[in-house]
């Protein structure tokens, strides 16, 4: 049975980060698919999350970037829909490292998410050993990972219990213990970050992260979402 891993990375390991780190309020995402070679992914939606500037503005800057992007042919826009539009993406060169490295470890991209700080990447392997491949291959390609959750498919099919990693657990006890939770709040993110020594965006990610898993535990999605959503009270 295979393998779920949900990781995330930074902007820099695929070629479209740096375009979408340079533009405020953008949110992108790769279309799935089973990774065959370097001419894999060439298709994705950006989504416009901000109101602070014109979209029309914010969507030509994120162009320019992307085509100043050494890795990249030709940007195409296919299609636009409201608050997001399609586009197919040419790379240039063979050389896609985090892509080859799952393509060696016979993975598949099932979700690809990106923001202005990091990656939210979604793969399926076919066990343990093809995980620890892929592991080492980014180690050894200097290509940085965060395991969010790795799961059995099994498990994954059936809505089971998300679980902690240790990285989000040690993030939320933190933030915790700190008043970061309180209203008001007695500490910043900043300074949960200074105590775990890690970047704000970092524990930013791992408390975000890890609120979800813990709400797929507290909450799991069944057959009677429909009822359990109407009895709620959103205020």
């Amino acid at each position: 049975m295979g393998t779920i891993v949900d990781l995330s990375l930074e902007l820099d390991a695929l070629p479209l980060g740096r375009a979408l780190a340079a533009t405020e309020g953008l949110e992108l995402e790769l279309e799935p698919v089973v990774p065959i070679g370097p001419r894999t992914c060439p298709f994705f939606w950006l989504f416009d999350r901000s109101l602070r500037t014109s979209r029309s503005d914010r969507i030509e800057t994120f162009e320019r970037h992307v085509e100043d992007t050494e890795k990249v042919d030709d940007l195409v826009r296919i299609g636009d829909v409201e608050n997001s539009v399609l586009y197919r993406v040419g790379w240039s060169g063979d050389e896609l490292p985090f892509v080859d490295g799952v393509v060696a470890a016979d993975g598949a991209i099932l979700e690809a998410t990106a923001t202005s700080t990091e990656w939210t990447v979604r793969l399926r392997f076919g066990g343990p050993t093809r995980i620890a491949s892929f592991q080492q291959f980014c180690q050894d390609h200097g290509i940085a990972i965060e395991l969010n959750r790795v799961v059995g498919l099994e498990h994954e099919r059936s809505a089971a219990p998300a679980t902690l990693t240790s990285g989000q657990a040690e993030a939320l006890l933190m933030a915790a213990r700190m008043g970061y939770f309180d209203r008001p709040r007695t500490t910043t993110l900043e300074e949960v970050a200074t105590s775990l020594d890690v970047t704000p965006q970092a524990v930013g990610g791992r408390i975000r992260r890890g609120l979800s898993n813990l709400v797929t535990d507290a909450l799991p999605v069944g057959d009677d979402r429909g009822d359990t959503r109407s009895g709620r009270d959103d205020h």
